[in-house]
């Protein structure tokens, strides 16, 4: 398996506490029920042309460090969809909520911070609260987005 490949799978694979399911980049639903929340999707960094983090990243670019080989950037989209929208839910109780799964989030990231060895470096993560739209739902949640540094060749 090549590092991106790897790395998609071991980012689909954090263990993070207090969410349900976490679906990888190729079993990502149409759909996620109430049932299954909160939820981590694996997703491109630019979703259906829209830039998520209000700019558009430069998605795959290659780059070199000198003695360190050839490597590439990749940004990718690990969506946390905490809630719905609506059901007398509104910030007030989302916050929280989010706050906690934020906070598992990045601790799970820290016990394989360069995702089984597919990163050349620790990633660089954005966050973003939001509502966000995944099929027909609105939910609140987190949008983690990925900098990746992998190295050509190496997988």
């Amino acid at each position: 398996m090549g590092d991106f490949s790897g790395a998609l799978a071991a980012l689909a694979g954090l263990d993070v506490a207090g969410v349900s399911v976490s679906y990888a980049a190729g079993d990502v639903p149409s759909e996620v029920g109430a049932a299954r929340l909160p939820a981590l999707l694996v997703l491109p960094a630019e979703r259906g042309g829209t830039a998520v983090f209000g700019r558009r990243g430069d998605g795959f670019s290659m780059v070199s460090l000198g003695e360190t080989g050839a490597v590439y950037t990749v940004e990718v989209l690990h969506l946390l969809l905490a809630c719905p929208v609506g059901r007398g839910m509104g910030w007030a109780t989302a916050l929280p909520l989010l706050a906690g799964l934020v906070d598992a989030y990045f601790t799970a990231l820290r016990s394989d911070v360069r995702l089984g060895g597919a990163l050349r470096y620790p990633p660089r993560v954005e966050v973003q609260l939001g509502v966000f739209e995944h099929g027909a739902g609105r939910y609140y949640g987190a949008a983690f987005r990925h900098g990746w540094v992998l190295g050509v060749g190496s997988g």
